[in-house]
C-alpha cells in the first residue's frame, strides 16, 4: 500500500520544512523495516541556503524519514491504558493506494499564523455547548489549539453520533402489523405484538401461542454534498456518495396466553425497534458526520399482565428493560488554522467509540374499550427511558501528519447519558365479520433530546511540545429535536377459513429539523405503503409475510448547522459546514413471522 513520507531538509539553517514525498513501497504487517524512497517530486526542494566550496567539502546530514502508518492491524492493542489501535471498517478501505495517488504532492510553506483566543478563562465559559473544554495542568502551554483539538476531538466523535442515532425508528415493528401499516393500537383479535403496541391486547390471546419473525430493513441514501467556495475564488465538488451497508436483520420472540385466573393474562418477550444501517466512504465528503454504524442496535425485554374488567373494558401493563450497543467510526478535523486545508486527510482523526447499555428500566401499559360489538377504542403510552453508559470507549487513529507523531492519549472511556421520548398512542378500530379497518395516531416526544452530556472519564493527552498533561473536561453538545406524529390506516381482510389479507398506508413527520440533519440523522418526513398476508398451515401453526415501502421525500439542506468536529475552532471561524445537499432515500422492509400455539 503506498504511504506518505515526510523529508525533513538536511539543513539545518532557519528555512528548513518538511516535504511532502511518496513512498514507492511500504510493507504494513511486516516486521521487517520498510524500504523507503522518495519520488521525484522532491527533488530540488531541498537545496540549503549555504553551500560549501567545492574545495572544502564536509559530511552531508543524511536526510530523515518520518513514516506515519496509515492501516492498522486489526486487534491490535499494544499499549494498554493508551491510544489503542482502530480497527479497520469492515469492508471499507481506509486510505487506500488509489486515494492517496491522487493527490499531488504540495511543497508549499506551512501557514504561520495561528489564532489563539485571547482570554482562555471567558473562552472556557462559553465553550459548554462545544466539543472543546480543558485545562492546562503543567508547563506553558504553548500550543493550545493542537492540545485543545486532539483531546476534544477523540472524545467529541461519540457523543452527536448517538444521539442522532436515537432519534431514527421507523414507524412499525412486527411482521403481522407491519402488513396493516401499524395501525395496531385497538386490537380486534389475538396479536402478540400488542405487547408493544397496547399491553391490554394480550387479553385476547384464549390459547398459549409463540411468535418468531425475523425482518430485513434497507434503506438507500444518496448524499450530494453542496459545493465549496474555496479561498482562492474557486469551487470545489463532491461526488455522491451512497449507503454501502447490508440489509438489517430485526429479530423478534414473543410468548404470552391466558392463566389460571379467567380475566388475567400475560406476555413476555424480547425485540428490537426496526432501524436501519448505515456505512458510507472513508474518504468520501459525508466522512466528518459518518463512516460506519452497523453492529449498532437497541433492544427491549419485555413482560406485561393483561386484566379483563369486564366485556368492554381491558387493560394493561409490562416492564421493559431496555437495552443498546452503540458502534460508530465517523472522523474529526485536525486542522487548526496554521497549515493546511480543514480537509486535509493527513489531518483526519479517524474515531470509533462503542456505547453500550444493559439496564435502562421503563414500562408501558394500555387499556382497550369496546363501545359497541363492532367498534373497539386503544390508548396506550410508552414512557421514557435513559441510556446511562459510565465506561464508553473511544479508540482513535491520529492524524498521519507529522505534527501528530508524539500525540497521545491516556484512557479511552467517558460517560455518557442519552434520554429517549414517550410515545402515545391512540387508534379506533371497526370490525366487521370478515373486515376490520383502523386508524391510528402515534406521538413522540423528541424534543426532550436537547442535548447529550458527555463527561470524560480521567482522560488525558500527552506527547504536544511544549504543554503538559491534558485533561478533558464534561461538556455538552445540543441536539434540538423536535416531536413528531404520525397516522396509520390499515386494515384485514378475511378471504377464507385459513387466509386473511392486510394493507395499510403510513405517514411520520421527522424529528431532525433542517440545521442538524445529515447522513446520522436521517430521519425524513416518510410514507409507507405495505401488503401482509396470513396463513394457518393446521389448527396450530400460522405464516404471515409482510413488505412494505418507506417513499421518503429529497431533502435539500441549505441552512445546515452540521460542522467538522474541530474544537479548535472556538469562533466557527476555519470549521467547513458539512450538511449542506440533498439527501435522496428510499428504503424497504420485509419480513416472514411464524405462530404456534400450545
Amino acid at each position: 500500500m503506498a504511504q506518505l513520507s515526510f523529508c525533513d531538509s538536511s539543513s539545518r539553517s532557519t528555512s528548513s520544512r518538511l516535504i511532502p514525498c511518496a513512498l514507492t513501497e511500504v510493507s504494513v504487517l511486516s516486521s521487517s523495516p520498510p524500504a523507503l524512497s522518495c519520488a521525484t517530486a522532491c527533488e530540488g526542494v531541498h537545496a540549503p541556503i549555504r553551500r560549501a566550496a567545492p574545495s572544502a567539502p564536509h559530511p552531508r546530514i543524511p536526510a530523515r524519514h518520518i513514516v506515519r502508518r496509515t492501516t492498522i492491524n486489526p486487534g491490535s492493542l499494544e499499549k494498554p491504558n493508551q491510544q489503542r489501535a482502530l480497527p479497520q471498517p469492515p469492508g471499507v478501505k481506509i486510505y487506500s493506494q488509489e486515494s492517496l495517488s491522487s493527490r499531488r504532492p504540495s511543497c508549499k510553506r506551512p501557514r504561520a499564523r495561528a489564532r489563539l483566543p485571547a482570554d482562555p478563562k471567558a473562552a472556557a465559559a462559553n465553550m459548554r455547548s462545544k466539543v472543546f473544554m480543558f485545562k492546562r495542568t503543567s508547563q506553558k502551554m504553548t500550543r493550545p489549539l493542537l492540545a485543545g483539538l486532539i483531546a476534544a476531538t477523540t472524545l467529541a466523535t461519540l457523543a452527536p453520533q448517538e444521539a442522532r442515532a436515537a432519534g431514527f425508528f421507523l414507524p412499525t415493528r412486527g411482521v403481522a402489523s407491519t402488513g396493516r401499516a401499524a395501525a395496531s393500537v385497538a386490537p380486534h383479535s389475538a396479536d402478540l405484538d400488542a405487547l408493544w403496541y397496547n399491553p391490554a391486547g394480550i387479553t385476547l390471546l384464549d390459547d398459549r401461542a409463540l411468535l418468531l419473525d425475523l425482518a430485513l430493513i434497507d434503506t438507500q441514501v444518496t448524499f450530494s454534498r453542496a459545493p465549496r467556495q474555496m479561498p482562492d475564488g474557486s469551487t470545489r465538488t463532491y461526488e455522491p456518495v451512497q449507503n454501502q451497508a447490508p440489509p438489517q436483520a430485526i429479530p423478534q420472540i414473543l410468548v404470552g396466553g391466558p392463566t389460571g385466573h379467567p380475566r388475567l393474562f400475560w406476555a413476555a418477550g424480547a425485540y428490537t425497534p426496526y432501524a436501519p444501517g448505515n456505512r458510507y466512504p472513508v474518504d468520501g465528503a459525508q466522512r466528518y458526520v459518518l463512516v460506519d454504524n452497523t453492529g449498532s442496535g437497541l433492544g427491549y425485554v419485555h413482560a406485561a399482565v393483561g386484566y379483563k374488567v369486564n366485556d368492554s373494558l381491558s387493560v394493561g401493563v409490562g416492564l421493559q428493560n431496555f437495552m443498546g450497543v452503540f458502534r460508530v467510526v465517523s472522523t474529526g478535523s485536525g486542522y487548526a488554522g496554521m497549515f493546511g486545508d480543514p480537509e486535509d486527510e493527513d489531518l483526519d482523526i479517524l474515531a470509533e467509540t462503542t456505547v453500550s447499555s444493559f439496564f435502562a428500566p421503563t414500562a408501558n401499559l394500555g387499556a382497550t374499550w369496546k363501545p359497541h360489538q363492532s367498534w373497539t377504542v386503544g390508548a396506550s403510552l410508552q414512557l421514557p427511558a435513559r441510556l446511562r453508559d459510565g465506561n464508553a470507549t473511544i479508540d482513535t487513529r491520529m492524524p498521519t501528519h507529522p505534527a501528530y507523531d508524539n500525540a497521545t492519549t491516556t484512557g479511552n472511556e467517558a460517560s455518557i447519558e442519552v434520554p429517549f421520548p414517550l410515545h402515545a398512542r391512540l387508534g379506533i378500530r371497526h370490525a366487521t365479520a370478515r373486515t376490520n379497518v383502523e386508524l391510528a395516531v402515534v406521538y413522540q416526544r423528541w424534543s426532550t433530546l436537547t442535548e447529550v452530556e458527555v463527561s470524560p472519564n480521567e482522560v488525558e493527552i500527552d506527547g504536544v511540545p511544549g504543554v503538559g498533561a491534558m485533561p478533558v473536561a464534561p461538556f455538552v453538545l445540543p441536539q434540538q429535536f423536535r416531536d413528531s406524529i404520525s397516522v396509520h390506516l390499515g386494515g384485514e381482510w378475511l378471504i377464507s377459513d385459513r387466509l386473511i389479507a392486510r394493507g395499510g398506508y403510513a405517514f411520520e413527520r421527522g424529528a431532525v429539523p433542517d440545521a442538524t440533519y445529515s447522513v446520522f440523522a436521517l430521519d425524513p418526513d416518510k410514507h409507507m405503503l405495505s401488503l401482509g398476508a396470513g396463513y394457518d398451515l393446521n389448527a396450530r401453526l400460522r405464516l404471515d409475510v409482510s413488505a412494505a415501502a418507506l417513499i421518503m421525500p429529497t431533502r435539500v439542506i441549505t441552512d445546515s448547522e452540521v460542522r467538522q468536529i474541530n474544537p479548535s475552532d472556538e469562533n466557527d471561524e476555519i470549521t467547513l459546514v458539512v450538511g449542506n445537499g440533498t439527501y435522496e432515500h428510499f428504503g424497504y422492509i420485509t419480513g416472514l413471522s411464524a405462530r404456534y400455539l400450545f
